[in-house]
């Protein structure tokens, strides 16, 4: 696929209200719903860093939960969620 710029919440409501179409609607609905999920990964991150100190091999700058969150950041940047 090409590069994009990813809609915006304000132009996917837009499209939502222009386009009565199911799949169009579907496709709609199913950014929202992984714009959402995104958040969710980033709020169960959030909490297991300050909650859990004994990550194990997880933890650090190399560690697998600092890498996620970069990963998550990267993604919801480019989403235009940040």
């Amino acid at each position: 696929m090409p590069e994009f710029d990813a809609p915006t919440d304000a132009e996917l409501r837009n499209l939502w209200r222009e386009y009565t179409d199911l799949q169009v609607r579907w496709l709609i609905l199913e950014i929202r719903a992984l714009r959402k999920s995104l958040e969710r990964i980033e709020e169960w991150y959030v909490y297991t860093d300050k909650n859990v100190t004994n990550k194990g091999d997880l933890a650090g700058a190399q560690g697998q939960l600092h890498r996620l969150m970069h990963l998550l950041r990267e993604e919801m940047r480019r989403a235009r969620m940040r």
